[in-house]
């Protein structure tokens, strides 16, 4: 996750309790009583007022790192210079004993001596850090595996995945009724799959994040064009108050049954969302209720039985256009009338648009431009001339190289050793 981090010294019950309709995510309690909070921004720091907390964000207008510690009521800020940015002259930055001493007053005795400072340039830095000095709650929900479903044509699917493919690769997966499924190995980096399916989609695509964790723990993320809409979970130990109600929960159903073509079970749908606990697999039930073919999570479960994938590799965005179309165009057209067949239409229409237009411009110079009611032939006629002798020699030597390139890959075909 990303954003603003805080570590609060509450019961999740009473954190949830205290931030009402604030949109961020909360942890389970940790054994010290230690609870995280995601957000995007900084109310629920004040939401929680009168709670002990530390709370880590940058501040890149400002060029800053902030380390913000509230305890019994005092407040108090540890500034670090953000990115490339520098302290102002004869302002030292705050040391590891200032660090650990304002810290453990909320988050407890450290579990580790000397914090090593040097690489600290944003807030995720600080709270790398703050992990290795102090035994703090769980910070990220535990995804042992993830995929990105797709709505919509495999073809696409793979431009996204080519998009969003890093140094492995992406593998995309069609597992028919207009769904695939694009994964990699590591759940960190299928975030980013994620997030690129979406940005690359229209406003109807439909992408969502399938994930299993530790204990049963699954759960899916709903995400359009840039950002998450929604964030459900089963037994994940995770709670978002923004969605805690039915009302949050049967919109997220509503919006996942309009962007699905065909009948969905919206009273189902809506039970399914409302539920906190899993009976049975949630995930095998979303998927029966959207319509997605089960193979969907045979790939997510590694199952022997999944169907086969496509493991593409990453390119620029126009390679990867160029490669793709053309694949799909070879692939939907056999080779005798494929993009060689359209080849020599273009180049024979081409060819005959150019025989007219002489034959017309032959007919102004020959009737002295009477043919248009026009008083003599004008330059623009005589430019006709070398203009349509120019396309018809283009058009007609173009055609006959195209067709000496079919004929080349028939008698190729037709080698022996070639299959026919």
């Amino acid at each position: 996750m990303s954003g603003v981090l805080i570590v609060a010294r509450a019961p999740q019950d009473a954190v949830v309790a205290a931030l009402g309709p604030v949109d961020a995510d909360v942890g389970p309690t940790s054994a010290a009583g230690l609870t995280a909070v995601w957000s995007s921004g900084h109310a629920p720091v004040r939401a929680l007022s009168g709670v002990d907390l530390v709370a880590v964000w940058d501040e890149p207008d400002a060029g800053h790192v902030v380390l913000h510690v509230r305890h019994d009521g005092d407040e108090r800020d540890l500034v670090w210079p953000a990115g490339e940015a520098t302290p102002p002259p004869g302002e030292p930055l705050p040391t590891t004993a200032d660090l650990v001493a304002a810290a453990r007053t909320v988050l407890g005795d450290p579990t580790a001596d000397h914090p090593d400072l040097t690489g600290l340039r944003w807030a995720h830095d600080l709270t790398t850090v703050l992990e290795q000095t102090f035994a703090l709650p769980v910070l990220d929900p535990v995804r042992r595996r993830a995929v990105t479903l797709y709505r919509g044509r495999h073809a696409d699917a793979r431009i996204v995945g080519r998009l969003a493919a890093g140094t492995d690769g992406v593998a995309v997966t069609d597992v028919g009724n207009r769904w695939s499924v694009l994964h990699v190995d590591e759940p960190e980096a299928q975030q980013v799959v994620t997030l690129a399916a979406a940005a690359a989609g229209s406003r109807r695509s439909l992408v969502l994040q399938l994930w299993r964790g530790d204990g049963g723990a699954a759960g899916f993320d709903l995400v359009q064009r840039d950002h998450t809409v929604a964030q459900v979970g089963w037994d994940d130990g995770w709670r978002r108050p923004v969605d805690e109600g039915w009302e949050s929960r049967d919109e997220i159903a509503a919006v996942l049954a309009h962007h699905v073509d065909g009948d969905v079970d919206l009273p189902a749908l809506r039970a399914l969302l409302r539920s906190r606990s899993r009976s049975g697999d949630p995930l095998a039930r979303l998927v029966e209720l959207l319509g997605v073919p089960a193979s969907a999570l045979d790939v997510l479960d590694r199952a022997a039985t999944a169907p086969a994938a496509d493991q593409v590799a990453g390119a620029r965005w126009w390679r990867v256009v160029w490669e793709e179309s053309r694949a799909e165009a070879e692939a939907r057209f056999p080779r005798g009338i494929g993009p060689r067949w359209f080849q020599l239409t273009v180049t024979l229409a081409a060819a005959l648009l150019s025989t007219v237009v002489l034959l017309f411009a032959l007919a102004v110079v020959v009737t002295d431009g009477a043919l248009l009611d026009q008083s003599g032939v004008t330059v623009v006629d005589w430019l006709l001339l070398p203009l349509a002798v120019g396309g018809i020699a283009t058009g007609t030597l173009g055609h006959r190289q195209v067709r000496r390139r079919r004929l080349a890959e028939v008698d190729q075909e037709a080698a022996p050793g070639n299959p026919a």
